[in-house]
C-alpha cells in the first residue's frame, strides 16, 4: 500500500470516529464499553496499516550486540555504550543516560536495576535474589543477548503485532473467570482461579481489586485451560478479575466476589511441613510447622512422628504440650528412629483446642546421617582486613575474592555494634569481583567505625565456611594549620611583600583526592587554586597553601580556607578555616637635604652676592651649617641657618682664591653631621 493510501485510510478512520461521537444522542448514547471497543478497533487497524507500509518500503537493519563481558559501576567504553543502547531499546529513555556517553555511572546502574527487576524470573530468581544489583553479570548478559544478541539463534524476528478483538458485553470475547475450592490457612486463603482462553492474548493479569495488588503471569496465546492460585486475606472482602492483554491494551473478565472468611467455619490446625516428599537425616534437627485458625490462646498441642504402616508406631516429639500459636516445633531425628519412607507428623490439640488435629498429607522419609562436605571460606583479595573505606551515601564497595570452582553465589553480611546492617546475595564475575551497593535505607544503619564483614560462597547447594574481616568506614577531616609570615620580622610597612604560609592536615583515616583552597584579605577573595590529596592522619606543608600579598596601610584579616568548594566528604565541615590579623604601618620618609645651587659649572665673581639654595624634607626646626668645600679639604663654615629657609645670600669675599674646584656642603652641625649633601659638581670663583 502506498504512503498516500495509508494517509487517506487513517484520515478516513479519524473522520468516521469523529462522526460517530458527534452524532451520538444523549438518549441513545453508546456505553463506555462500546466506545472503548471502537477506539481499540481503530488503533488496531491503524497499527496494521503502518505494519503493511513498513513491509512494503523495506525493514531497517535490526541493531544487535553480543555481550561477552561483565560490566559494573565505574566501567567505560564501547561495551557500556552498547549496554546503554540496549537498555534504551528495552524502554529506558536515552535521556536518562544524558546521551550514550559510555560511562557506567549511578544513572546507568539504576537503569540496570530496573532491567533486572523487569526480568526478575530470568535474571534474579535463579540466583536466589529478590532485588536488582546493578551489576551486569552472567544472568543479565544472557537476557541482553536473548533480546539483542547478534547470533542467528538470538536475533528476534520482526513479526506483525498481535491484536485482540475488543470485547463487548454482547460478544463475550473477554475471558470468563470461575472459582475453585478455596483453602483456608490461618488468616490467609488460597483462591484457585480458572478462565477461558482469549484468541491472540499475549499475557493475563490476575487482579485483586480489594488490595489493589496485581500479580502478573505470562501465558501462551491459543492455549486454553489457564489457571492461577491467588493468595488473599480471609478476613476481608476480595474481588478477583482476569485481564487478557494484547500488545496494545487489556480486556477485563467478569468480576467474582470472595466472601469474607469464606470456607472458615470451625477452628482448625493445618500441618504445613513436613507435608510429603521431604527427607530427614538422622542426627539433624528440622522444623515442624503448622497454621491454626480461631483457636483459643489456651490451646496447646503435641507433636509426634509416627509410621502408619508400622502399626502407627510413634517416635519422639514434645513431651510437654506447647502453645498452638507458636506454629513451629524443632524436631531432633535421633538414631533410634528406623530408616524408612512411610513417616508422617501429627499435631494434636489438647482439650482446650476443640479436638482439632492434623497430620502430613503424604509420607516423607527418614534417611541415614549425612556427612557434611566442608568447603573452605572464600579467600579475600580486596579489601584487606583493617582496610579503610570511604563512608557516605551513595557509595558502593567493590569486593574481590578468589573464585571457587562450582560456586553459584556469594553472600555478604555487614555487622556493626552487634547488629546486621546489610545482607544480600551477589553473583561473581570471572575475575572474582562483585559490587556491594547497600540501599539508602541500609546506609542509614551504617555508622563510621569498624564493620565486620562475613563472606561465604554457595557451592553445590551448600554454604562454605565464613570468612570474616573487619573494615573501617571513615571520612576525611581536613583542617588548616596556623598561618605564619616567615619572611617578615618587626613592623610590616606599606608596600612590603608579605609571604603567608600554612599547611593542611587530615584528622580522618581516609586519603582525600584533589581539593580547592582559597585565600581572603578582609573577606575579599584574592587567591584560589587546587591542592593535592592529603593522606589520612597526616599533615603536609607542601602544596598550594601559601600566599604572597603586597601590604597596604591599615589593619587586615588574612583568611585561608581548605576544601573551599566542599567537594571532600568530611566528618566535620566546620573547621576548614584559619585566619590571622596583620597591622601595616604607613611609610615615613627619612629627613633629607638636597643642594640646588651652586650645583656645578657656575662662575661666581668675588665681591658679588649669590644665593645658596637647597630643598629639604623632615622636621622644620633643624639648624644646618653651610660650608665652602675644596676637593682635598672642607672649607670654612659660611653660616648656620634654619633648614626651613632653603636659601642664603652669600657675598663672595674679595680676597678669596680664584679656583674652579669649589663646592657647597650643607649638613647638621657637629656632632651628628646628618642631612648631608653637597654640590653635584665643582663651580668656579674668579677675581673681579
Amino acid at each position: 500500500m502506498s504512503f498516500k493510501k495509508l494517509v487517506f485510510v487513517i484520515a478516513f478512520l479519524g473522520i468516521l470516529a469523529g462522526g460517530f461521537f458527534a452524532n451520538a444522542q444523549p438518549a441513545q448514547a453508546a456505553t463506555v464499553e462500546e466506545l472503548m471497543a471502537l477506539i481499540a478497533q481503530l488503533k488496531a487497524q491503524i497499527l496494521q496499516l503502518q505494519q503493511q507500509l513498513t513491509t512494503t518500503q523495506g525493514q531497517p537493519a535490526a541493531w544487535c550486540h553480543t555481550f561477552n563481558s561483565n560490566l559494573r559501576f565505574g566501567d567505560n567504553g564501547s561495551e557500556v555504550v552498547a549496554l546503554q543502547t540496549a537498555l534504551a531499546k528495552d524502554g529506558a529513555s536515552q535521556w536518562e543516560f544524558k546521551g550514550y556517553d559510555g560511562i557506567f555511572d549511578e544513572m546507568t546502574a539504576s537503569v540496570v536495576v530496573g532491567f533486572q527487576q523487569k526480568y526478575a524470573s530470568e535474571i534474579l530468581t535463579p540466583f536466589g535474589l529478590k532485588f536488582g544489583t546493578g551489576f551486569v553479570g552472567k544472568g543479565t548478559r544472557a537476557k541482553l543477548n536473548a533480546l539483542y544478541g547478534c547470533s542467528a539463534s538470538a536475533v528476534q524476528p520482526v513479526t506483525s503485532p498481535v491484536t485482540v478483538i475488543p470485547p463487548t458485553i454482547v460478544t463475550q470475547t473477554s475471558p470468563v473467570l470461575t472459582l475453585g475450592t478455596i483453602i483456608t490457612q490461618g488468616s490467609a486463603i488460597q483462591v484457585p482461579l480458572t478462565w477461558t482462553n482469549v484468541q491472540g492474548a499475549m499475557k493475563y493479569n490476575v487482579y485483586n481489586k480489594h488490595s489493589q495488588n496485581e500479580a502478573y503471569g505470562a501465558a501462551i496465546a491459543g492455549v486454553g485451560g489457564l489457571s492461577y492460585t491467588a493468595t488473599a486475606l480471609a478476613t476481608q472482602d476480595n474481588y478477583f478479575q482476569i485481564q487478557a492483554c494484547s500488545s496494545i491494551t487489556c480486556y477485563p473478565s467478569n468480576e467474582v466476589f470472595v466472601q469474607q472468611a469464606l470456607g472458615v467455619t470451625q477452628p482448625s490446625i493445618t500441618v504445613l511441613s513436613p507435608n510429603g516428599g521431604e527427607q530427614w537425616a538422622v542426627g539433624n534437627t528440622y522444623d515442624v510447622t503448622w497454621n491454626n485458625y480461631s483457636l483459643p490462646s489456651t490451646c496447646n498441642v503435641s507433636v509426634t512422628l509416627f509410621n502408619p504402616s508400622n502399626n502407627g508406631s510413634a517416635y519422639g516429639g514434645n513431651n510437654t504440650p506447647i502453645p498452638a500459636s507458636l506454629g513451629k516445633y524443632s524436631f531432633y531425628v535421633s538414631s533410634v528412629i528406623p530408616i524408612g519412607d512411610n513417616y508422617k507428623i501429627q499435631v494434636i490439640g489438647d482439650k482446650n483446642c476443640s479436638g482439632t488435629m492434623d497430620q502430613s498429607d503424604n509420607y516423607f522419609s527418614i534417611v541415614s546421617a549425612i556427612t557434611p562436605v566442608s568447603y573452605s571460606a572464600p579467600e579475600m583479595v580486596y579489601p584487606a582486613n583493617g582496610q579503610v573505606l570511604n563512608y557516605g551515601y551513595p557509595h558502593g564497595y567493590m569486593f574481590k575474592v578468589k573464585p571457587i570452582v562450582g560456586a553459584t553465589a556469594y553472600r555478604y553480611q555487614f555487622f556493626q555494634n552487634g547488629s546486621s546492617v546489610h545482607d544480600n546475595l551477589n553473583s561473581l564475575s570471572s575475575n572474582g569481583e562483585f559490587a556491594v551497593w547497600p540501599s539508602e535505607s541500609s546506609y542509614s544503619k551504617f555508622q563510621e567505625g569498624n564493620v565486620s564483614v562475613w563472606i561465604r560462597a554457595l557451592v553445590n547447594g551448600q554454604w562454605t565456611e565464613t570468612r570474616t574481616i573487619t573494615i573501617i568506614l571513615g571520612r576525611s577531616d581536613l583542617y588548616p594549620t596556623p598561618i605564619t609570615t616567615p619572611n617578615t620580622t618587626g613592623v610590616i610597612k606599606t608596600g612590603d611583600q608579605v609571604f603567608f604560609d600554612s599547611g593542611v592536615g587530615n584528622k580522618g583515616p581516609v586519603t582525600t583526592g584533589i581539593f580547592n583552597i582559597k585565600w581572603f584579605v578582609d573577606d575579599v577573595q584574592t587567591g584560589y587554586g587546587s591542592h593535592s590529596g592529603v593522606s589520612g592522619s597526616s599533615t603536609t606543608m607542601e602544596g598550594n597553601s601559601q600566599f604572597t600579598w603586597t601590604a597596604i596601610e591599615g589593619v587586615h584579616t588574612i583568611k585561608f580556607v581548605v576544601d573551599a568548594d566542599n567537594h571532600v566528604n568530611e566528618s566535620d565541615e566546620t573547621k576548614n578555616t584559619a585566619s590571622t590579623t596583620v597591622t601595616v604601618s604607613p611609610v615615613v620618609a627619612s629627613p633629607s637635604i638636597t643642594v640646588l645651587s651652586p650645583n656645578g659649572g657656575e662662575k661666581l665673581v668675588a665681591g658679588q652676592i649669590y644665593d645658596i639654595a637647597w630643598k629639604f624634607s623632615g622636621s622644620t626646626d633643624k639648624i644646618v651649617q653651610i660650608e665652602l668645600g675644596l676637593p682635598d679639604s672642607d672649607g670654612p663654615i659660611l653660616t648656620n641657618v634654619a633648614v626651613s629657609l632653603q636659601r642664603h645670600s652669600w657675598i663672595v669675599p674679595l680676597g678669596i682664591a680664584s679656583r674652579d674646584d669649589y663646592r657647597i656642603i650643607i649638613r647638621e652641625p657637629a656632632p651628628t653631621y646628618t642631612l648631608l649633601d653637597n654640590s653635584d659638581n665643582y663651580f668656579s670663583i674668579v677675581s673681579p
